[in-house]
């Protein structure tokens, strides 16, 4: 009996830190891309926001990176065409996002580069 409960409970803890392991790498994907946008590092940073995407296509912050992905392509790499799409995807994909109206203030203003919100005069 004390096998089984050691064969057990050593099969649980396995599994726990692989769970742990993902959840951590996760992080850290996340914790690279917020890194390199705020060392206004623009390539790097749609790099590790995409990687984060394709390795964990459910993860938490799938909205967040396509918000981030579409404005860094609107307001930074000058691909409006890429953005366009990030924000069209966030709105459709995830209508319920705290980034959804944030996408469509950005849509509606793509096209007027002399905009600039109240928040930032």
């Amino acid at each position: 009996m004390a096998i089984n409960v050691i064969t057990v409970t050593s099969c649980t803890s396995i599994r726990k830190s692989t769970i742990s392991n993902d959840f951590l790498y996760m992080e850290e994907v996340y914790a690279y891309a917020k890194k390199y946008y705020s060392e206004s590092n623009w390539g790097k940073c749609v790099e590790w926001y995409e990687k984060l995407e394709n390795d964990y296509p459910k993860n938490p912050y799938i909205d967040e990176a396509l918000f981030m992905r579409g404005y860094i392509n609107k307001a930074y790499l000058n691909n409006i065409e890429k953005a366009e799409k990030l924000f069209n995807i966030l709105i459709l994909d995830f209508p319920d996002s705290q980034f959804a109206s944030s996408a469509e203030f950005e849509l509606k203003h793509m096209n007027d580069p002399d905009f600039v919100p109240n928040f930032e005069k």
